[in-house]
């Protein structure tokens, strides 16, 4: 008897329509589930070699952590870990595995499940107490050899074999930059808010996602269909055929109008009574900066060079970063890239940076604070990199989580040590290179006028600051409702920070700046920049041409007097109605 159809509903992230099979990844990179399939008989002898790579990788890892248990916990502690390592070479183990593999033609990941079940279940019907806690360690050591086979180095590229809707318990940053981008079809999760950098990174992608989708990881099976709604933020599992006839409508009409908005998007962003938007691009890599162009951005506002770091088990050389930030300048000549300095921490932690455990880890050290405390490994080699592709084009540099003007005038020491010893290497600095300051801690609000006298441009990273001014964590599906950008805290702020940049070269980067009831607010304020997903450029440049900026003005003045986000929201939605009307 087929399975019921099942509606869960979560928190859309990123708009769209996926139909496909779902495809379970732990986004752990330890895996306790595995896709189960059959092999062809040509293909045994392949698979039982990635059983045993796998395991020599997975014994490799172990035997590290084992180092590294040595120095943190003790002997004990090390010895615990090079138990696991033993018991991933286990010869019983191992030739049941392959009975699996050559006999049932079961695919290698499937088997290693089907006998570390068999192992745990019979160690933990044992009496000893010892002995049945023994399971735990075999249970571990058969993920390690899972982690392997489904994730390459540590990474998730070659889990994906076709198209799928991935489903995680948490969406997080390595998720969208491991995965197989040209085969994701929509992300949907557990974990993860509306401006987690998962999502963001969704956006970009032109993804849909959902998340807070309770259940969905741990009752939804491998390969079973799905659909992602991220318009409504809803999954629908095993759904029946007339639903997934409605929604294979539905998502032809949504890729119909969105190939019509991008037509236009050579156009520039001028309102209707005459008014410049510069609309510019949030990027993640080299991929994003091309895209970008296509959609003609005019230019980087925002390149997110963690990505680089995220990506990778060990730090991305000097060299490399000065290549790809180079190419990148090129593509956008004079009309310049915007290039963060490392912003990790909070929700992102690359491998190649070990950072301590936080309990609140966004007010913890990460972003700049971090880097000043590693000035010679991460943020020099970074800066000369940016320092070096000024042959290309004109580049900038940001810095980001900035809460005092001294973290300003540090970051500013370093840069300048930075082209010290780029021009000492023989590097030619081709171009001025302007210093901009991130606003997205609130202490920094009030020391505006100060600080803007100090950099050469700012930028609104309304994502962060929304989160602090609120006090409502940006990741947590539980905080949606508190986190709120329509909240009168959130506008009469922007109108400060606009006001105290006075002709000062200012725009927003944050997902609000994309969001169609908040733009003309934005515009109305005395925004004429924002930066936005790349994968939105388009849709704004379309948005702004139906606005008068006029009228965003006299909705500026009416909302900075209301005194509840409905009524800001209410407002917004009402005035982009009108405006669509009259269009």
């Amino acid at each position: 008897m087929d399975a019921e159809t099942k509606t869960y509903e979560g928190v859309a992230l990123a708009e769209g329509i996926a139909i496909g099979k779902a495809r379970l990844v732990d986004t752990a990179h330890l895996p306790t589930r595995a896709p189960r399939y059959e092999i062809g008989a040509d293909h045994v002898h392949r698979e039982i070699e990635r059983l045993h790579a796998a395991c020599t990788a997975a014994r490799k890892d172990l035997e590290a952590l084992a180092e590294r248990a040595a120095a943190h916990l003790g002997r004990s502690g090390a010895e615990m870990m090079r138990a696991q390592a033993l018991m991933v070479d286990d010869p019983a183990f191992l030739a049941d595995v392959e009975v699996l593999v050559a006999e049932k033609h079961l695919n290698a990941e499937a088997a290693v499940a089907d006998v570390i079940g068999q192992f745990e279940g019979l160690v933990a019907s044992l009496d000893d107490p010892y002995l049945r806690e023994r399971s735990t360690d075999i249970r571990d050591a058969g993920r390690r050899i899972l982690g392997r086979l489904l994730f390459v180095s540590g990474q998730v590229a070659q889990t994906l074999a076709e198209p799928a809707v991935v489903v995680a318990d948490h969406l997080v940053p390595s998720l969208t930059v491991h995965l197989d981008r040209g085969k994701v079809l929509g992300l949907a999760g557990e974990h993860g808010g509306y401006t987690s950098h998962a999502a963001i990174l969704a956006r970009s992608l032109g993804v849909p996602a959902v998340s807070g989708l309770e259940g969905l990881s741990e009752e939804v099976l491998d390969g079973e269909v799905l659909i992602l709604d991220g318009f409504r933020g809803i999954a629908i599992a095993r759904p029946s055929p007339e639903q997934v006839e409605a929604y294979e409508q539905q998502a032809a009409q949504v890729r119909t109008g969105r190939l019509t908005i991008i037509s236009h998007a050579a156009e520039p962003a001028v309102t209707r009574d005459g008014c410049r938007i510069a609309v510019l691009a949030n990027v993640g890599g080299l991929e994003e900066v091309e895209l970008a162009r296509e959609y003609r951005a005019d230019g980087i506002g925002l390149y997110r060079t963690e990505v680089d770091y995220l990506s990778g088990s060990s730090l991305p050389s000097e060299d490399h970063l000065a290549e790809e930030y180079r190419q990148a300048a090129e593509t956008f000549g004079e009309a310049g890239v915007v290039f963060r300095v490392l912003d990790i921490g909070g929700d992102k932690f690359p491998p190649s940076v070990p950072l301590a455990h936080e309990d609140n880890p966004f007010i913890g050290l990460r972003g700049l604070r971090l880097l000043l405390e590693h000035v010679e490994d991460l943020m020099l080699p970074q800066l000369r990199a940016i320092v070096r592709a000024s042959v290309g084009g004109r580049v900038c540099v940001m810095y980001p989580m900035i809460a005092s003007l001294a973290d300003f005038q540090a970051a500013c020491d370093v840069f300048q040590r930075a082209l010290r010893e780029a021009t000492a290497a023989g590097h030619p600095v081709a171009r001025p290179i302007a210093e901009g300051a991130m606003i997205e801690v609130p202490s920094c609000v009030p020391m505006l006028p100060e600080l803007m006298e100090m950099s050469d441009f700012a930028s609104v990273g309304t994502n962060d600051l929304v989160q602090y001014l609120l006090a409502a964590d940006r990741n947590s599906e539980r905080m949606a409702a508190a986190y709120d950008s329509f909240h009168p805290a959130v506008i009469r702020t922007l109108a400060t920070i606009q006001r105290a940049a006075d002709t000062k070269d200012i725009s927003v980067c944050g997902e609000v700046a994309s969001d169609a009831c908040f733009l003309p607010l934005l515009i109305g304020l005395g925004y004429a920049k924002v930066s936005v997903n790349v994968g939105a450029v388009p849709r704004v440049k379309e948005a702004v041409r139906g606005l008068s900026r006029e009228a965003c003005g006299r909705l500026a003045e009416r909302v900075l007097q209301a005194s509840t986000a409905l009524e800001v929201r209410t407002a917004a939605q009402e005035f982009v109605a009108s405006q669509t009307e009259s269009s």
